[in-house]
């Protein structure tokens, strides 16, 4: 399931709702939420935030931008897997993308 609202052209707020098999036991099913919000109040430059919980291990927090100039498309996010707060983290993740639109 997943939702998507718009705010005044600026702001877009996402939730999703999924489920995953416990690996643990599979019959059992981990449901997974997450919240998203991207800024866009200067036109080239979005900013974007995330948050994700299912269980006790797939708690994220992310952050993100971009650089849009015509049809090149430059993003870039980071998030920090296992707890909300940085010091606790027991793993990061780094992205980074570059794309060419015709």
């Amino acid at each position: 399931m997943v939702y998507l609202k718009i705010l005044k052209k600026k702001i877009n707020i996402a939730y999703e709702s999924r489920t995953n098999l416990n690996h643990i036991d599979l019959n059992d099913y981990i449901w997974i939420h997450s919240l998203g919000l991207e800024i866009l109040k200067w036109k080239i430059i979005p900013i974007r935030f995330g948050i994700s919980s299912g269980n006790k291990y797939n708690h994220r927090f992310s952050f993100g931008s971009g650089l849009y100039i015509n049809s090149i498309r430059f993003d870039i996010g980071a998030s920090w897997i296992g707890s909300r707060q940085l010091y606790h983290a027991n793993g990061f993740d780094f992205g980074l993308s570059l794309s060419i639109n015709n």
